[in-house]
């Protein structure tokens, strides 16, 4: 896989995290570590990924995405320990969730400012709005 599909795959799947997390709590449940599992593989499994990761490529330099890359694992890896953990309470998850979207949204500043202050894809500006970012 190319890094800037690596790059893309981790912000989705950060963002399906986020929305599992959300959807569950909402409804006064819990998520266990398959469903977490799952929603990382299908959401760095899509076509998405590669028509995204290609934007991704094109405005970002290689030396760039991998810095980016490594701060989208990290807060992945971050996020996926917090959401498995069945010690960590709502509010210790609340908070990584709150961690793993300011990420989200410093890479995708990074992507917008890259690229003439503007993100390269509707897909990736549906992304910036669902994180709240700014």
């Amino acid at each position: 896989m190319e890094i800037a599909e690596l790059v893309f795959g981790g912000i989705s799947a950060i963002t399906s995290l986020v929305q599992l997390y959300k959807d569950a709590r909402n409804r006064g449940q819990s998520i266990g570590p398959a469903e977490v599992d799952h929603a990382v593989e299908e959401a760095r499994d899509t076509k998405a990924v590669q028509e995204n990761a290609t934007a991704i490529q094109q405005c970002i330099p290689e030396p760039i995405l991998r810095v980016m890359l490594d701060n989208i694992e990290a807060a992945q890896t971050r996020l996926v320990q917090a959401l498995k953990d069945p010690a960590n309470t709502n509010a210790d998850k609340n908070m990584e969730v709150e961690v793993a979207c300011s990420n989200v949204c410093g890479e995708l500043a990074r992507i917008k400012r890259l690229n003439r202050e503007r993100l390269p894809t509707p897909a990736l500006e549906s992304l910036w709005l669902s994180h709240g970012c700014s």
